[in-house]
């Protein structure tokens, strides 16, 4: 469905704070676009997030061209602060619309991650934000606590739409089967088809030790 490479979007979008972000927000932004082209037909949010992310790969193809004039007078910290606010957008957008997808096909857990997720991006967007007004303390604490949630939602949208790659597919995709899968990628699968929550586990000990008493 394009997760996979929605994975790879996400990272290069979430390192806006180095020094190459001028290059990550284009590429992230275009590896994105591309992963949402089969996406954006399953809900709004992810059209949403097609056209957020189509304004944000524009605008961060002109800062990187301005970047190479070297036109004097610019700010590029105020432009890499618009590019991250814009990108954090994104990423509220996003989550919101797998969300949607996972609540739809009733994967309560994605569900729960996509909202972590949410809260995280927008704790660090509030703190990034109030970091570029504050100073002394309140400065060195607004920055502390916008990197940690950074750190947070990277992490957990990480896992997210690699649970997604994991649990939601195209009912075609079904019925087919890992045995042409690699090796290590057969074990990963079987693992992640099987896991059991430990209520799950539980229940499953109870009713074997049942039957061995029937026995």
């Amino acid at each position: 469905m394009g997760f996979g490479i929605l994975l790879i979007g996400f990272l290069l979008l979430s390192v806006g704070f180095t020094p190459l972000a001028m290059f990550t927000f284009v590429l992230g932004g275009a590896t994105t676009l591309y992963s949402l082209k089969n996406l954006v037909y399953e809900n709004k949010f992810f059209m949403a997030s097609a056209i957020l992310t189509l304004l944000h790969l524009v605008f961060s193809v002109v800062v990187l061209f301005l970047n190479f004039l070297s036109i004097k007078n610019i700010n590029f910290e105020i432009l890499n602060f618009i590019q991250r606010l814009g990108a954090s957008m994104i990423f509220i957008v996003l989550m919101y619309a797998i969300f949607v997808i996972a609540k739809s096909v009733d994967l309560p857990k994605i569900q729960s991650k996509a909202i972590f997720t949410m809260i995280a991006v927008a704790v660090s967007v509030a703190f990034m934000i109030v970091s570029k007004f504050a100073v002394d303390a309140l400065y060195t604490a607004s920055v502390a606590i916008e990197f940690c949630a950074l750190i947070l939602y990277i992490a957990s949208g990480i896992i997210t739409i690699f649970n997604c790659t994991a649990r939601i597919c195209y009912e075609d995709d079904l019925d087919m089967t890992n045995k042409n899968l690699p090796k290590p990628m057969k074990f990963l699968d079987e693992k992640l088809t099987n896991v059991m929550t430990p209520k799950e586990k539980r229940n499953k000990d109870q009713n074997d030790s049942e039957k061995d008493i029937k026995k």
